[in-house]
């Protein structure tokens, strides 16, 4: 035989049925949050929007859901860091942070970029100047002068090749460095 159930009972159960359906509604709102945060790392990353305009967009997110959203949108920016892009993602990154850490982590990046790349444009403008010097030289021994030669390319020679693929190893360094530094960040902040 069936329990007939007492009113307090069919009660509770209806009580638990709508704290669970609320709960599931609070999971699928956060989810759509972190959704658009993931792809408003997309839309940056193809600058399709400012810095600005994300700070605004995520600050309309509900505040339970606001952290969790930049450190998506973070994560997504990090993954998507590119020789071409790294100076505005660190910029991106330390304009929309509290966090002090992640802060420091973004100005020590940019930093040893901004080193790598200024010795990478000394070294471009050395070489420039010395291949110049040699065939200036050559060209005088033919017998012409003045400005014969209006222009260098060293990007093909293979002493030039040699210092892009040094400067391209450093970079990857110092982007493994950032992205490793900003990881265990951001997983601390969640543990």
């Amino acid at each position: 035989m069936k329990k007939i159930k007492s009113s307090l009972e069919i009660a509770l159960e209806r009580i638990g049925e709508v704290k669970e359906s609320r709960e599931e509604l609070e999971t699928i709102e956060e989810e759509k949050y972190l959704k658009a945060a993931a792809s408003l790392g997309s839309s940056f990353l193809e600058r399709k929007t400012s810095k600005e305009q994300i700070w605004e967009r995520i600050n309309r997110y509900p505040e339970k859901i606001r952290i969790k959203a930049l450190h998506i949108f973070i994560t997504r920016l990090v993954e998507g860091v590119t020789l071409a892009n790294t100076q505005e993602i660190l910029e991106a990154v330390a304009f929309l942070t509290d966090d002090a850490e992640i802060t420091k982590i973004c100005m020590e990046t940019a930093g040893l970029f901004k080193q790598y790349l200024d010795h990478l444009v000394a070294k471009k403008a050395e070489y420039q100047k010395n291949s110049r010097l040699v065939w200036d030289e050559k060209l005088a021994r033919e017998g012409f002068r003045g400005s014969a030669l209006a222009g260098l390319n060293i990007k093909d020679t293979e002493q030039w090749q040699e210092n892009a693929l040094q400067f391209q190893s450093k970079y990857e360094d110092i982007i493994k460095n950032f992205k490793k530094s900003m990881h265990n960040r951001l997983q601390s902040e969640f543990n």
